[in-house]
């Protein structure tokens, strides 16, 4: 497609209708005429970002993987901050997550069959042919970076002060986790929300938002799809799909039994990341969806201490936990 076209477009941009953001710092917005239509423009202030995500939409495509098309890329300068801009295949406006959350209202029927499709792509997605050079790792620092996003953006603006303890407790968790071997390609955000459901059963569900991928754990995508709190997958659930994952994955390589001391601290990870997030878009910028996210979140804080027992091994996590509740919930 032509670039001028784009550009063009570009000046026009807000006539089309925006998408909601999520919890990143870029633009999107749906074309439904001309040139581009059918397609969805994002603007991202981000080089790295930028670049990671056009690498990796076209390396799945050529996997067969069902991503967005890359047709066009610029720069624009939007309301005084320079964007680089991709113009890119819209894949639809039905997620996963919009349709388990009909599920839960009774108005649809079962999202079982399709929780396993995705998990069996992920296995696909995890086993590209990643060239791990052009991406970072989900490594020692990345992962204190995330444990400590809870306390730095929703502990601290709600007053609750858990002490140096907690840090103790974080540093426990990182070494626990440098045993775990099932590392590969991770798609860090591999969630409901960002898995496109076709609008025909000859559709194969579509996925976005991968551009902060990294060498790290498989585990952890697992588990971020898993645990959605939004979603509110049932014990029951989460055991089944758990195991067809593993099932998939025994296809590309050889694993032993799994490590229920490596999965639990992963959940508390990615937990604790996405309290992060929902106190940084919920607290700080006012977002309903994000704030809600938070009293959803206190599933997975009742699974860890009621079903794993786990949470009595960091007493000042859980702690600070309990606080977070009594605090939102009064």
């Amino acid at each position: 497609m032509e670039i001028l076209a784009l550009k063009q477009l570009l000046n026009n941009i807000d006539r089309y209708p925006k998408i909601a953001k999520g919890a990143g710092n870029r633009l999107f917005w749906r074309i439904n005429s001309g040139e581009y239509n059918n397609s969805v423009i994002m603007l991202d202030p981000s080089l790295d970002q930028f670049e990671k995500f056009n690498y990796l939409t076209v390396l799945f495509n050529e996997s067969g993987i069902r991503t967005p098309k890359l047709l066009q890329t610029t720069t624009y300068d939007y309301q005084g901050v320079n964007y680089y801009v991709s113009a890119v295949s819209d894949l639809g406006q039905d997620t996963l997550l919009q349709l388990r959350l009909l599920e839960l209202e009774g108005k649809s029927g079962s999202t079982l069959e399709l929780y396993e499709s995705a998990l069996t792509d992920l296995v696909k997605i995890q086993h590209s042919a990643v060239d791990f050079t052009r991406l970072s790792s989900f490594d020692e620092r990345s992962i204190l970076q995330d444990l400590t996003s809870y306390h730095h953006q929703l502990l601290d603006p709600l007053g609750i002060n858990p002490g140096r303890d907690l840090y103790d407790e974080f540093a426990h968790i990182c070494q626990s986790l440098e045993s775990c071997g099932l590392k590969g390609f991770m798609y860090r955000d591999f969630n409901a929300r960002n898995i496109v459901v076709g609008a025909s059963e000859e559709d194969s569900l579509g996925y976005v938002d991968f551009q902060g991928g990294r060498r790290g754990f498989l585990l952890y995508d697992v588990i971020s799809l898993l645990f959605q709190s939004s979603a509110n997958l049932s014990s029951g659930t989460r055991q089944s799909l758990l195991k067809h994952y593993l099932e998939e994955l025994r296809q590309y390589t050889s694993i032993s039994e799994l490590s229920d001391n490596h999965f639990d601290s992963l959940v508390i990870v990615r937990l604790l990341q996405t309290l992060g997030v929902y106190g940084k878009k919920g607290l700080t910028e006012k977002d309903p969806y994000f704030k809600s996210g938070i009293i959803n979140s206190f599933r997975t804080v009742s699974y860890l201490k009621d079903e794993r027992g786990v949470l009595a091994r960091y007493p000042a996590l859980y702690d600070s936990l309990q606080e977070l509740q009594d605090r939102i919930r009064g």
